[in-house]
């Protein structure tokens, strides 16, 4: 967890600055360059947008570009158990002490002017990464693209975006062109940029039109590089094919987020396919169908089960998770365990779930205000007709109640889903 003392003082910023979203970048380059402009300093930039995949693509790329002998830098979020993991210098997350100089520095600098929390968090990562060399950061947006707070760069090396689906929809709203006009806002003059596979076809005629106006260069799945799933790894298809192993993420969708950084980092280094083989065996990203183990909670189920997290919370994250279910039914009984935050889109979610269910044990977040309460989210399920519902509140209570209602003798498969805070509260303890 995040030490006590980080805490403290993030506890203090949360206080004097909003933690509303303002999708505006005025405040941030003004804040920016009474620090003297350190996003004008910083390593060759790799920025991607999308809507599920993000960290995924950045894990994969950061662990190509590592074995390839580059030093790299990492900005990602929300984080999972320490806020240190959102900062990554040189694939080591940023110390307390520097991080809090960091903070107090920023404050002193600011003074009463308006800035979000984000937003002052993003000033004092450009200014981490601008203090510390590096040949590369890889830089994830926070929510859209256009008017994120990462998007106040101007010059980025590449730019990278993942599949386009409904998420935020409160901020970014319920239109995918609009989402994805959004997304295309990283798309920067002169600056190739490389499209993932996407659900949408219809989407990528927008990407084109921004790359047009932009003259960047664009590469487009399915147009320019392909993956295709073989029964032990995949094959990387461009201007050469590469048959490869399969990162060490779980998932056959893993082969789209390793096929668009390849494809990516393809414009801005020269890729060994040896290097690049091993690369993807080391890639690591918690939270994204990780299966557990040695945990504490494995203690609470049968030797023979499994026990997974994952952080799914939209439509286009459920969609992958019901095509995992389909695959591990085939050889396994399975259960779910959910917990979500209050403003989930249930009805899209489900869609895709609701058929793979027998039952559901419903929870909440220990530590969290944005949870959804079990009685709330017990009943929109049983509204879009989830049947077998069991609420347990917490995910000890769930997995008890499924050794007592399932033959322990029976292989069977737990994932533990809903949101990324619930997942960060399981890996935090």
């Amino acid at each position: 967890m995040t030490s006590q003392k980080l805490q403290n003082k993030l506890d203090e910023l949360k206080e004097a600055y909003p933690s509303f979203i303002d999708l505006s970048l005025d405040r941030l380059k003004s804040l920016m360059h009474k620090l003297g402009n350190p996003e004008l300093q910083l390593p060759k930039v790799i920025h991607v947008a999308g809507t599920n995949g993000k960290g995924s693509v950045l894990a994969i790329a950061q662990a190509i570009l590592n074995e390839h002998g580059y030093k790299t830098h990492k900005f990602t979020s929300p984080h999972l158990v320490r806020f240190n993991e959102r900062i990554i210098l040189d694939n080591l997350e940023i110390a307390d002490d520097y991080l809090i100089g960091l903070i107090d520095r920023i404050a002193k600098v600011n003074g009463d002017a308006d800035i979000t929390y984000f937003e002052f968090i993003m000033a004092v990562s450009f200014t981490a990464f601008s203090e510390n060399k590096a040949d590369f950061l890889l830089l994830e947006t926070g929510m859209g693209g256009r008017r994120d707070a990462t998007n106040i760069l101007e010059n980025v090396a590449l730019s990278l975006i993942s599949k386009i689906s409904y998420d935020h929809v409160e901020s970014l709203g319920n239109d995918i062109n609009k989402i994805a006009k959004e997304k295309a806002g990283i798309i920067k003059y002169n600056c190739p940029v490389v499209i993932g596979e996407q659900k949408y076809s219809d989407i990528i005629e927008i990407f084109k039109q921004e790359a047009f106006d932009k003259q960047a260069p664009i590469f487009i799945y399915n147009e320019s590089y392909m993956a295709e799933l073989l029964e032990n790894g995949f094959v990387y298809k461009a201007m050469d094919k590469m048959e490869l192993p399969m990162p060490n993420l779980l998932g056959d969708f893993q082969i789209y987020n390793a096929s668009l950084a390849i494809a990516g980092l393809e414009q801005l280094i020269d890729i060994n396919r040896d290097k690049l083989a091993a690369a993807l065996k080391k890639v690591i990203w918690q939270g994204r169908l990780q299966q557990l183990e040695g945990h504490r909670l494995n203690k609470l189920i049968p030797d023979n089960w499994d026990l997974y997290i994952d952080g799914m919370h939209n439509d286009s994250g459920a969609e992958v998770i019901a095509k995992q279910i389909i695959k591990w039914q085939k050889t396994s009984k399975f259960s779910m365990v959910l917990g979500v935050k209050k403003e989930s889109g249930l009805v899209k979610i489900f869609k895709h779930l609701k058929p793979l269910l027998d039952s559901i044990q419903l929870i909440e977040f220990k530590e969290r205000a944005n949870s959804l309460k079990t009685d709330d989210l017990a009943m929109h399920l049983s509204e879009i007709g989830v049947d077998n519902i069991t609420k347990a509140y917490d995910v000890e209570t769930a997995l008890k109640n499924l050794t007592l209602e399932f033959d322990n003798k029976e292989h069977r498969k737990i994932l533990v889903t809903g949101s990324l805070y619930l997942i960060g509260e399981i890996l935090g303890k």
